[in-house]
């Protein structure tokens, strides 16, 4: 099975269609070959899921960072995660991208030829979070309003 997140373009990758595509593809494997998983880690909500194919595991692994700052707010703040996005297209195998609603996200594919339970889905989460982890505090440095600027203190003319 070859997914568009295993490919290299000039174009972002939009993992809802990936989602999509990969969920029409995955109806037509044996239900006990795929499992989804849904948790939360430091806020942010991980989906995972778990193929099993003839060589092993593969494991798609999405996350949602959060969503761009609307222009009026800070366009700055909006260019900046935008450059951040961009900047990350090199990464191996986690690929960030900006939805046209302007969702942040971040996904990967991995192959894991051996795994045992209980601990199956933590090879692969530890792999995800080593690459995107920098760059998703980034990220949430700029999704953060910045601090209201201090008032300069009132100075009096006698004093």
């Amino acid at each position: 099975m070859q997914t568009a997140a295993l490919q290299r373009d000039d174009e972002p990758v939009n993992f809802e269609e990936l989602l999509h595509k990969l969920d029409n593809e995955f109806a037509a494997i044996a239900p006990h070959l795929l499992e989804r998983f849904r948790f939360d880690v430091d806020g942010m909500s991980y989906e995972m899921r778990r193929i099993t194919h003839e060589s092993g595991f593969r494991f798609l692994i999405t996350v949602t960072i959060g969503f761009l700052p609307f222009s009026i707010e800070s366009s700055t703040r909006r260019d900046a995660i935008r450059r951040v996005v961009r900047a990350t297209q090199g990464l191996p195998r986690v690929h960030f991208a900006v939805t046209p609603a302007s969702k942040i996200t971040a996904g990967g594919v991995f192959e894991v030829a051996r795994i045992t339970t209980p601990d199956f889905i933590f090879y692969p989460l530890m792999l995800f979070i080593q690459e995107a982890r920098p760059f998703m505090d980034l990220v949430g440095q700029y999704l953060q309003d910045p601090p209201a600027p201090t008032p300069e203190p009132l100075v009096s003319e006698n004093g």
